[in-house]
């Protein structure tokens, strides 16, 4: 090879989420890898423990520099690819039916984005009948996939065959900023993910040659100021099943920690961290869901056949402000209430049922002002056997940010009601918070290991 050149080789832990996955060899983009190695390079130059020597270089990787780059980075396509389909949730008929068409798939993912052509558009019925189990009294309507599934899912998971390598190929005739990208390229992969959802595992690559003397750990802490580990262990010998699982336990964990688990799901009930980290005595807040349900129950609508809609107070949809099924609308103090669930990541609208049919929810619609986005701040990684969760702190301008809500009932977008609007907290300290989840809680998440 050129000695203007150097080749890394990539394992791929996750499955990236590709917009064309139907494009041969399709794989990561050379694009959005530079970009993102140039941002991670400048930003935290210092980190590197580079000679004295090459600090000068550090504009060189400024993302908003427009002169040409003294470096190109390819990444040679894949041989052969496995796509899977990405989904939230499916039944036993469309696993059957996946099953049948020889159909890579990944259920229960924190990915929501295809479940409306994955629900209205894949499937077809057979036109027979068949039963779940063989004891089972009720019959069930037998689904095939349609023709040409792949273009009625437009998004795809892509990923490498196991023990198949991506190669990464840098080219620069300054020998000085290969030697900083070299330096750089271990912490960068394991620090960072690549596609749509990145904060939830997908996109989760590492380097694997040439081979570094530090271990994960060591190599991503200079970064992260927050970091957890989880060592996952299934029985499971089919690698698309352990990703599967270790994907569940992402979802799983991520949703108990920002809004709670519902009855219902499986698992069954779980607080929300968010609430208990609120109510402790050092911090005396209550969360943003209690005050979305009081403002709903008073200024409740009327459905277009005219009936007043109610909120859903049975055990699982209780008014709750402590135990479930405590249906008391009056608080029997007076709470604080905070946007606390802003802080880990934005919505655009939360959904509340009522005793008027799943049709007739009420919908809170979020207005944040000049923060119209802001993306989770944890970070999922997948590496192997082990589920990483890494963060740094809270921006100052998420913090004691004014939010307003307007609420809707059912598909009707027209003239919502404003509803009382809420702050996020004034000081939130995001270790502290984890610190509490992980450790401290009285219903902590378990297996997780700071380090």
């Amino acid at each position: 090879m050129s000695s203007f050149k150097f080749t890394v080789e990539l394992q791929q832990h996750t499955p990236l989420i590709h917009f064309q996955h139907d494009q041969a060899g399709a794989t990561l983009r050379a694009t959005e890898v530079k970009a993102k190695l140039d941002k991670f390079i400048f930003h935290n130059f210092e980190k590197f423990n580079l000679d004295p020597n090459l600090n000068s270089l550090r504009t060189i990787f400024n993302p908003d520099n427009k002169t040409a780059s003294l470096y190109k980075l390819t990444v040679q396509p894949l041989f052969n690819p496995i796509k899977f389909l990405l989904a939230s949730n499916l039944n036993p008929e469309q696993e059957s039916a996946l099953q049948r068409g020889n159909i890579k798939y990944l259920k229960g993912v924190p990915y929501f984005a295809m479940e409306e052509p994955i629900r209205n558009k894949l499937f077809e019925k057979t036109g027979r009948k068949i039963k779940r189990r063989p004891n089972d009294k009720e019959e069930r309507e037998e689904l095939k996939v349609k023709e040409g599934y792949e273009q009625l899912v437009p998004i795809w998971g892509v990923m490498a065959q196991p023990g198949e390598s991506i190669i990464l190929t840098i080219t620069s005739f300054n020998s000085k900023v290969r030697e900083v990208i070299q330096k750089a390229i271990h912490s960068f992969f394991l620090c960072t993910n690549f596609g749509t959802r990145q904060t939830k595992g997908f996109g989760s690559f590492s380097v694997i040659r040439p081979q570094s003397d530090q271990s994960v750990e060591n190599l991503i802490e200079p970064f992260y100021q927050y970091r957890y580990v989880c060592l996952t262990q299934f029985n499971h010998n089919n690698f698309l099943e352990k990703l599967g699982k270790q994907f569940e336990r992402i979802q799983d964990d991520y949703r108990i920690i920002k809004s709670g688990r519902p009855a219902q799901m499986k698992g069954g009930y779980r607080k929300a961290q968010t609430f208990l980290y609120g109510v402790q005595p050092n911090q005396d807040y209550r969360w943003d869901k209690r005050h979305f349900k009081l403002e709903i129950n008073a200024n409740k609508l009327k459905t277009e056949g005219g009936q007043l809609a109610n909120l859903k107070t049975d055990g699982i949809h209780s008014a709750i402000y402590d135990q479930p099924g405590n249906n008391n609308w009056i608080d029997p103090q007076d709470f604080q209430y905070k946007y606390i669930r802003a802080l880990l990541g934005l919505a655009e609208q939360y959904e509340f049922q009522t005793d008027k049919g799943f049709k007739n929810k009420y919908k809170v619609r979020v207005e944040g002002g000049e923060i119209e986005r802001f993306p989770s701040p944890l970070i999922w990684k997948i590496i192997n056997s082990k589920i990483y969760l890494i963060a740094n702190p809270l921006p100052s301008a998420i913090t004691n940010h004014s939010f307003e809500f307007t609420m809707s009932l059912g598909e009707k977008k027209d003239d919502p009601i404003q509803i009382q609007g809420l702050k996020t907290p004034e000081n939130f300290d995001l270790g502290d918070f984890l610190e509490f989840v992980f450790l401290n809680s009285s219903e902590p998440v378990i297996g997780y290991d700071k380090i």
